[in-house]
């Protein structure tokens, strides 16, 4: 994947490490062998189509996340997952309507 913030940019690799079709799918982002977050998309059926959540988890230990701060310009990365997860999300949801 290729990021960007602001001035910062940076690439990271995706590896898929959960398929379930229709139901889930999650890959870990990870720069060389160090994986520094999980993200996924679960789907829910409703009674009118279904549901998707995005999710996150950071691995990133305490003494790497300034040199992350640095690399990426986040100073609060659950903030700015946040906003961007409702910006795929709301993308999504135009893509399928």
């Amino acid at each position: 994947g290729h990021n960007r913030h602001g001035e910062k940019e940076w690439t990271t690799e995706a590896i898929i490490v959960e398929h379930q079709e229709n139901e889930r799918f999650v890959f870990d982002c990870r720069v060389g062998d160090f994986v520094f977050a999980t993200w996924g998309y679960a789907i829910a059926g409703t009674e009118d189509g279904c549901r998707v959540t995005e999710f996150f988890k950071d691995h990133r230990p305490e003494s790497v996340k300034e040199m992350s701060m640095e690399i990426s310009g986040v100073e609060d990365r659950v903030e700015h997952n946040g906003v961007g997860m409702a910006q795929t999300l709301a993308r999504i949801a135009a893509a399928v309507e």
